[in-house]
């Protein structure tokens, strides 16, 4: 494949040799170091092909074997240039296309992150579009070492990123830092179960260690339940890992402020979409630029990377939907804002309610100046078991 790869654009000749001695032709051709190959036998005459550049030499070696030579054909790229010649069309697009191939090399057309895990891949594609590194961008215009050490400050959760350029690609490799973990307590280590809060038992489960409290006994913050300290028949003390479920009944007590004044938003029905096109980092204006939009307007923004041949290339086109909303301004009344701070009560990470049974409740609302001030208490029965290592000196 190579050899004729070089034989096309050197251009290549085929000859018919007659008569005379072709043996002798065919030796005169080894001693001239001449490389002719095909080389058959017809009815009457010896074909060939030779570069074309030495076919003039077999002309003057055929007159010494007796023969006659003649051309049956030419074919390569000389030939094909002399053929179209006079068709600049066809030239000027060859260079045209291969001006526009080089051009497109010198951008980037795609960018990869790998080794990311809890972070997400448009976080940090974003990072590095604000620092000059996207789709379309320019390559000698970016010094890639300085890239990855800003990149490192915005990004806190990397310890590591290197950022790699192959080809028209860019591969952004990281390795996010880990995390500290919580501080648990083996199943083989003593353990104490205290309470988690003040509260009145209800009932308890104890499934190792002993009991400390009674049924009806009121308990109080950090106060020992069960103990990881146990006593055997005869009477010697050993360690256990305390586990209990104890139920008690407590009080919480959550205060929320709403704003007396809400304001509501209405869809009109009125949608204005708008296209947009970035082409190898040139921003296109969008198709219907003349549509006028006001504040009463909201953005849905949504982006899409044009595939070809499996491959991203730095096409992006970018739609957005404005859809044209009214707000209104009116006063909460009061049981309106109650069931809001009931809402953010109950799912406030915090008081943990989500995980208790609420027996009753008892609200308190007054009006601060422009906010609702609401102060719930709710008489629930929970777990208020909690374990505590036994550290030894």
């Amino acid at each position: 494949m190579f050899l004729k790869s070089i034989r096309w654009l050197l251009g290549y000749t085929s000859f018919k040799l007659y008569g005379g001695c072709s043996e002798k032709f065919i030796n005169l051709t080894r001693k001239n170091k001449i490389n002719i190959w095909n080389l058959k036998t017809e009815i009457g005459c010896l074909t060939g092909e030779v570069i074309a550049c030495e076919y003039n030499q077999l002309k003057n070696l055929a007159k010494y074997s007796g023969s006659v030579i003649c051309i049956k054909y030419q074919k390569g790229l000389p030939f094909n240039i002399v053929k179209y010649k006079n068709r600049w069309g066809i030239l000027a697009g060859v260079f045209l296309f291969l001006f526009i191939l080089f051009m497109f090399s010198t951008y980037i057309w795609s960018i990869k992150v790998f080794g990311n895990e809890t972070i997400p891949e448009e976080e940090i594609l974003s990072v590095f579009e604000e620092l000059g590194v996207s789709s379309g961008s320019l390559k000698n215009k970016i010094d890639f070492p300085i890239i990855e050490q800003i990149a490192m400050t915005k990004l806190d959760k990397i310890s590591w990123l290197s950022v790699n350029l192959s080809g028209s690609c860019v591969n952004i490799l990281i390795k996010e830092k880990l995390t500290k973990p919580e501080f648990t307590i083996n199943d083989n280590e003593p353990c104490n179960i205290i309470s988690a809060k003040d509260g009145q038992i209800i009932r308890f489960e104890t499934y190792q260690g002993e009991p400390a409290i009674q049924v009806g006994d009121t308990v109080t913050k950090g106060q020992l339940l069960i103990s990881g300290v146990c006593e055997n028949q005869d009477l010697e003390s050993h360690f256990v890992n305390a586990d209990a479920k104890v139920l008690a009944k407590t009080t919480n007590k959550i205060t929320k402020e709403i704003p007396i004044n809400c304001t509501e938003e209405k869809n009109t029905g009125k949608v204005i979409e708008k296209n947009r096109i970035k082409f190898f980092g040139i921003e296109l204006p969008s198709i219907n630029f003349w549509s006028s939009i006001n504040d009463s307007f909201e953005p849905e923004f949504s982006c899409k990377t044009l595939n070809f041949l499996g491959k991203d290339i730095p096409i992006k086109i970018y739609k957005e939907i404005w859809r044209e909303k009214v707000f209104n301004s009116r006063k909460l009344t009061p049981d309106e804002a109650i069931n809001q701070a009931r809402d953010l009560a109950i799912n406030d990470e915090k008081s943990n309610l989500k995980n208790t049974k609420i027996l009753s409740e008892s609200v308190e609302i007054s009006e601060e100046k422009e906010n609702y001030k609401i102060s719930f208490t709710f008489s629930c029965i929970e777990n208020i078991s909690k374990k505590e290592k036994i550290f030894f000196e």
